[in-house]
């Protein structure tokens, strides 16, 4: 929840905006990458996590009220503190936390005086367009990553058996193929390291294809392109 809702200004009554969902949504963000050593695994916290015990203290049992100072002490440090309690599979998305927070806050603003996310000019539009620049740099990254593996670690495929009737298995069209084998030459696709593209897809999500088929994880990817969904849903 954003700081102005749980520590609202004495006597006013705030109503929530937009901006104030933006703001909790930088929240979940923030603790899924610094609570989280990978998808579905908790992070274990111990002295190279000593960063992100901070960020325990928002879920503790207080009032609002304790949450709110808690959390307008720890926007304090800036973007790049609180990018710093990213656990290390994380650490892609560090950029992204900055420019989102200077979104939500922007410098010499009221936004960043007092970090009421109210006053912030921020829109939709634009926290939209830093989720697509941050998914085209980080699939750009990651898609590195993965033909590096493939080139590490080819992966391989045994070649398809037809049945004995088919027309094709007739045909030899090498004399050291047999029949009921199609060979690798004839249908390069068929063969992963020959199509790089291709073949890192099927890899990764055909499912048993392949001896030695890696797994790329576009963990990145996947993160940013969930908050960009859910970004689009709420324009």
């Amino acid at each position: 929840m954003s700081v102005e809702l749980l520590d609202p200004p004495p006597q006013t009554e705030v109503t929530n905006s937009f901006q104030h969902d933006l703001e909790s949504l930088f929240y979940v963000f923030v603790w899924i990458c610094s609570m989280y050593d990978a998808p579905g695994q908790l992070r274990v916290m111990d002295d190279s996590s000593s960063q992100s015990l901070l960020l325990l203290k928002w879920n503790e049992n207080k009032e609002a009220k304790s949450i709110g100072e808690i959390k307008k002490g720890h926007l304090s440090y800036g973007g790049s503190k609180l990018a710093a309690c990213f656990s290390p599979y994380f650490t892609t998305l560090a950029p992204f936390c900055i420019n989102f927070f200077d979104a939500l806050f922007p410098k010499n603003s009221g936004a960043r005086q007092d970090y009421r996310a109210s006053v912030s000019p921020v829109t939709h539009e634009e926290v939209i367009k830093i989720f697509e620049r941050a998914l085209e740099q980080v699939l750009e990254e990651e898609s590195k990553e993965d033909r590096d593996a493939v080139k590490r670690n080819p992966p391989t495929m045994p070649y398809p058996t037809l049945p004995q009737d088919s027309p094709t298995a007739q045909k030899r069209p090498f004399d050291h193929a047999s029949d009921n084998v199609v060979p690798g030459d004839t249908y390069p696709g068929l063969i992963l390291a020959n199509v790089e593209p291709v073949g890192l897809f099927v890899a990764a999500y055909g499912g048993g294809i392949g001896t030695n088929a890696i797994n790329p994880s576009y963990r990145s990817f996947t993160l940013c392109l969930i908050f960009a969904r859910f970004l689009n849903q709420h324009t």
